[in-house]
């Protein structure tokens, strides 16, 4: 979204005269759908989270922001119990959160306040990236472009969308190839970005489902078979000698209709995944389609309402024919 300064704009409008007005809640209690709506996150840096300024992929916040985005999906929606739901909370409005990747910030920020607000959660890791100083091929992208503002912070917003831009033409192109960059190489000399296995292990233990986000993050439609199974069949290797449990939870890299396909799914099948999530739009009306999961993309940094206008187009979006 940050990439679309004059559309942000109109959205933020819409949303405030929506939410203060009244209008908005209004209208979600004449569309809204019972189903399981669940939401889903990234990390809490500023880079990717703050629409005004560059910020830094190494610099987390929005507590605050994300407390009360919890407090207000529990006013509008009931948290399940666990996951999966039950089919009882499938015929109510209910919800569930999930965060992809397995950032650092996801135990340093979400971590706490799922737990006090007794919110369920399922941390997606990319396993091979997990207790290591390495940078998702993304985030490397987005590393040089940080380091290349700081030599020259007087073009650091003309940087930060011309990064967007190339990054969303690579992930377009299927050029996920964290050597070739326009900016200034980075060197390693970073702080942590991701979660280490204690970390996980902590997540895990106070109530958080851990599931696998692929061993490396490649679009999956893009590989062949061999390479499908051994991107999956690593991730839920590791996260087994690690937690000493099996995972059965799954969220597609990218997450859109092109990212997986039949052969994807008859493999998380075959390798005992039970529910998958993309990053399609919608609520969950029922588990008919458990490897298709659908989510409501929600960023840290969101005011309450945008989060509440977002609810809303998801709901819209369901009753126009979402479930096809």
């Amino acid at each position: 979204m940050n990439g679309h300064l004059f559309r942000n704009l109109l959205l933020h409008m819409l949303a405030f005269v929506l939410h203060y007005s009244g209008l908005g809640r209004g209208i979600w209690k004449l569309v809204r759908v019972p189903g399981l709506y669940i939401f889903n996150y990234h990390g809490f840096n500023t880079f990717l989270c703050d629409y005004r300024r560059f910020g830094s992929l190494f610099e987390s916040g929005y507590q605050g922001r994300f407390d009360r985005q919890m407090r207000f999906f529990k006013r509008r929606l009931a948290p399940i119990k666990d996951f999966p739901p039950r089919k009882s909370e499938l015929a109510a409005f209910t919800f569930c959160v999930t965060f992809d990747d397995g950032y650092r910030d996801n135990h340093s920020i979400a971590l706490p306040i799922l737990v006090k607000r007794r919110i369920p959660a399922v941390f997606l890791v990319t396993t091979g990236v997990i207790g290591t100083n390495d940078l998702l091929w993304y985030d490397r992208f987005r590393w040089d472009c940080e380091q290349g503002a700081r030599l020259r912070p007087w073009n650091a917003s003309r940087l930060k969308r011309r990064c967007r831009r190339e990054l969303n033409e690579r992930k377009s192109r299927g050029r996920e190839d964290p050597k070739a960059s326009i900016f200034p190489k980075a060197g390693d000399a970073h702080p942590r970005l991701m979660m280490n296995w204690e970390e996980v292990a902590q997540a895990s233990a106070a109530g958080i489902s851990i599931g696998s986000h692929t061993h490396t993050h490649p679009v999956l439609a893009r590989l062949d078979t061999e390479g499908q199974r051994r991107e999956i069949a690593d991730s839920l290797a590791v996260i087994k000698q690690r937690l000493g449990r099996n995972a059965d939870l799954f969220a597609f890299p990218d997450g859109g209709r092109s990212s997986y396909g039949p052969e994807t799914l008859d493999l998380l099948a075959e390798m005992g995944i039970n529910h998958a999530f993309t990053t399609i739009d919608g609520v969950n009306r029922d588990l008919e389609r458990p490897l298709e999961l659908k989510r409501i993309g929600i960023n840290p940094s969101d005011g309450i309402p945008l989060v509440a206008l977002k609810l809303l187009r998801a709901a819209l979006r369901e009753r126009g024919g979402g479930r096809t």
